[in-house]
C-alpha cells in the first residue's frame, strides 16, 4: 500500500485495515474508497485565508448586530406606550421579519460562499 491510501481523521490510519472489517471488499474497492478519501480530503476548505476569515468576521458581526439591533427596536416599542400608532406596528413587523429572515439569510449565504 502506499501513503496515500491512509486515512487521516484523527491521525494516519490503514485504510485496508478500516476496509476490511467490511466482509467481501476486494481490491478495487480498496482502492474505489482510496480514492474518494483522497478526494474529500483534497475538498476540504480551509479558513487560512485572509479573505474567508474577513468574510467570516463580517458575518457574525451582521448577525450579530441584525439580532441586537431588531431586539431593541422590539423592545422599546413594546415599552413605550406613545408609540402605539400605525407606524410603530409596521416598525415591529418589520423587525420581526427581519429576525425571522437574517439567520436563514446568512445560513444561505455561509453555505453559498464556504461549502465545497
Amino acid at each position: 500500500m502506499t501513503s496515500s491510501n491512509n486515512l487521516t481523521i484523527s491521525g494516519p490510519a490503514n485504510t485496508s485495515a478500516a476496509v476490511d472489517m467490511w466482509v467481501g471488499v476486494g481490491e478495487l474497492d480498496r482502492k474505489l474508497m482510496a480514492d474518494l478519501e483522497r478526494s474529500f480530503r483534497d475538498s476540504l476548505f480551509t479558513y487560512k485565508e485572509p479573505l474567508t476569515a474577513t468574510l467570516i468576521a463580517v458575518y457574525v458581526i451582521v448577525f450579530i448586530l441584525s439580532i441586537v439591533g431588531n431586539v431593541l427596536v422590539i423592545v422599546i416599542i413594546r415599552l413605550d406606550r406613545s408609540n402605539r400608532g400605525v407606524d410603530a406596528y409596521l416598525m415591529l413587523n418589520l423587525a420581526i421579519a427581519d429576525l425571522l429572515g437574517t439567520p436563514t439569510l446568512i445560513a444561505f449565504r455561509f453555505n453559498f460562499n464556504f461549502a465545497s
